[in-house]
This record gives C-alpha cells, sequence and structure tokens, in this order.
C-alpha cells in the first residue's frame, strides 16, 4: 500500500493564496505543496474548504487515498470556518 501521514487540525502553509490552483477529491478542495528540498519527493495535501484542516504527505501517489480522506473530510467539517488565502504577494 501507499504510506502516507495524516494531520487533523493542522494550518495552512503562507504559499495557500488567492492565486493558488486547488485540486478536488472525495468532496474536498485540496491545496498541494511539493517539499523544495533537493532529493525530496514528499508532496501534502491541505483540506482547504473547511475547518479543521487535514494535511496528507506522501512520496507517492495518493489519488484513491486523496478521495477517501476528502468524502470524511467534506462530511465532518465546517465549511464555513474553513481558512482565507493570503491575498497574493502579501508575507
Amino acid at each position: 500500500g501507499t504510506e502516507l501521514t495524516v494531520r487533523c487540525g493542522v494550518i495552512v502553509p503562507d504559499q495557500f493564496t488567492v492565486l493558488s490552483s486547488l485540486s478536488e477529491a472525495g468532496g474536498a478542495s485540496w491545496f498541494e505543496v511539493s517539499d523544495p528540498t533537493p532529493g525530496s519527493s514528499l508532496t501534502s495535501w491541505y483540506s482547504v474548504g473547511a475547518s479543521p484542516v487535514v494535511a496528507v504527505t506522501s512520496e507517492a501517489e495518493v489519488g484513491d487515498a486523496l478521495t477517501a480522506i476528502g468524502e470524511s473530510v467534506a462530511a465532518h467539517s465546517d465549511r464555513a470556518a474553513g481558512p482565507k488565502p493570503k491575498p497574493s504577494g502579501e508575507p
């Protein structure tokens, strides 16, 4: 199986801005961040459409797992309390 780490109640990274591209999986909106460390193949996806924010991190393709986790996130979260993206260019 695919090894992944799932964390709940995380803070969305500063890279999440109004210009960020989002993906949809399992009824949840996801923001993808790749680790810039040379030699690293880790990628993290953050559920940004509701609260609490869930982060999924893996070195592998997590399509099916992200869909399953997204279904749970969509069913058990508060869409009105989701994180708001930063304006573009804000530090």
